[in-house]
């Protein structure tokens, strides 16, 4: 160890002062030197590869990210799809029950209504076309917009 000159503390007193041990690369024995060196390859390898990997996920999320948003577009058209198809079999419901019964005719205040009044005394074939509509109703409705 190199001892330096005494130094001033802070309260003016001499101190002395020990540097750190210096080494010299050269006085590294070849055998140690043989081991190290591959070691530290392997160590800078595994540690290059551990950030290509993060990298490399990162990019993967954010290309699915865009994937699911490239989808956005799509989803008005879809729903569209759906209520089209909904109205239709609301109208067709609609005509049959009015049809049926000349009373539901006379209701103007939509078609909600005349279901309503007609919901009592509606056939069979008629409720499972009423489970169809409100299955449109509350399945195309509450998957409109899903990203995750």
């Amino acid at each position: 160890m190199a001892i330096k000159p005494t130094a001033l503390r802070i309260d003016h007193r001499p101190t002395t002062i020990i540097a750190p041990p210096t080494v010299d690369l050269n006085s590294v024995p070849d055998w140690l030197a043989a081991v190290l060196i591959p070691e530290a390859l392997a160590t800078l390898g595994f540690v290059g590869k551990q950030i290509l990997e993060w990298l490399t996920s990162i990019r993967a999320a954010k290309r699915e990210r865009r994937a699911r948003l490239g989808t956005l577009p799509s989803l008005p058209n879809g729903s569209a799809a759906v209520d089209r198809v909904q109205a239709v079999l609301r109208n067709r419901l609609l005509n049959a029950l009015r049809q049926r019964d000349p009373e539901l005719a006379k209701i103007t205040s939509g078609y909600a209504a005349v279901f309503e009044a007609a919901f009592p005394t509606m056939t069979e074939a008629e409720r499972q076309l009423h489970g169809v509509v409100r299955a449109y109703t509350v399945e195309g409705n509450s998957n409109g917009l899903v990203l995750a």
